[in-house]
């Protein structure tokens, strides 16, 4: 794993995506500081990382809504993925790896060290914020820290699904663009509090029904089967194995909503706010407390994609 890790980080400071990604990060906080922290003279470093910006416009009476630091971290963090695995199938180098006595797992493993050691960079430089900010005024060090440690826990486990999602393809721009989609799906609680969502009758509507209907729910779980079935075939090469997984989901799907639909009424939308990672940051951030649950829900994201990225490159070792 450790020359691995070692190859992978020479990789990566060595080409203009990572330079990118920790811009783009460091361009995206600092706005949302300049924001919060200067402009409205605020101490507070919490209200940076999960607060959004209420701007002016110049024309009419209104305000430009823009949303938290953490929608655009989504678009930023598979930029870091995507270049991680796909281009390594696309010019041979996982050849390369499998020839080798290494282990999947020490393979998945060095890739995902490096891409949290890139993260890394960004996130020093935010713990240099509070210390800046405490020349000026109080600033609630504790609080600041725990939010910036959370911030790094939800890209430590975006990058997990960025990274799983990149061993899943040889095309960096569609390893990007599956990466976007995953974790605006993850993201998707979040936009209830959007105004133009929470102002919008048919918007108001459809969330009405998605989250009152059992059938909302159930057609839901039968997408969730699905994706689990491409997962499977993706993994095993097996059509066959990818269609029975979904099909037998399918069915539980639906007898469950035939037998207890007062089970299903609102099941998927709870699901969703309980296991976002975003959410989840969210909260802590903004009570600034952090809790095991909302940990748990965070380090199961790297655990779980890790065990994937490992099967998705060991089905791959004998090919």
């Amino acid at each position: 794993m450790t020359a691995v890790y070692k190859r992978e980080l020479r990789t990566c400071f060595g080409s203009l995506h990572t330079w990118l990604f920790i811009a783009g990060c460091l361009a995206a906080a600092g706005a949302f500081f300049d924001y919060h922290n200067l402009l409205l003279g605020s101490t507070d470093v919490c209200s940076a990382l999960c607060m959004p910006m209420y701007l002016p416009i110049s024309f009419g009476k209104g305000y430009l809504y823009v949303p938290q630091l953490t929608f655009w971290l989504t678009l930023l963090f598979p930029v870091a993925g995507a270049f991680s695995m796909a281009p390594d199938r696309q010019d041979g180098t996982d050849l390369f790896l499998r020839a080798l006595p290494v282990k999947a797992g020490a393979v998945a493993g060095g890739k995902y060290l490096a891409l949290l050691t890139v993260y890394a960079v960004p996130t020093a430089v935010l713990c240099l914020i509070p210390l800046l900010f405490s020349a000026f005024g109080e600033v609630d060090m504790a609080s600041a820290y725990a939010g910036i440690f959370l911030i790094f826990l939800l890209g430590a486990a975006a990058l997990a699904v960025c990274l799983f999602i990149s061993s899943l393809t040889k095309k960096v721009l569609w390893a990007y663009l599956i990466g976007v989609g995953a974790l605006w799906l993850l993201y998707l609680p979040m936009t209830l509090q959007w105004p133009g969502v929470m102002t919008s009758k048919v918007c108001l509507t459809v969330l009405e029904w998605f989250f009152a209907a059992p059938l909302a729910s159930c057609l839901s779980l039968m997408v969730c089967a699905l994706l689990i079935g491409l997962i499977v075939w993706a993994l095993t090469r097996s059509l066959p194995a990818g269609a029975v997984t979904a099909a037998v989901l399918t069915v539980v799907c639906m007898v469950l909503f035939l037998a207890a639909p007062g089970f299903m009424t609102g099941l998927v939308p709870d699901m969703m706010i309980m296991s976002s990672p975003f959410a989840q940051v969210e909260t802590m951030v903004s009570y600034s407390e952090l809790t095991v649950s909302g940990i748990a829900v965070l380090l199961s994201y790297v655990g779980f994609f890790l065990f994937l990225t490992v099967r998705s490159v060991d089905s791959r070792r004998f090919l």
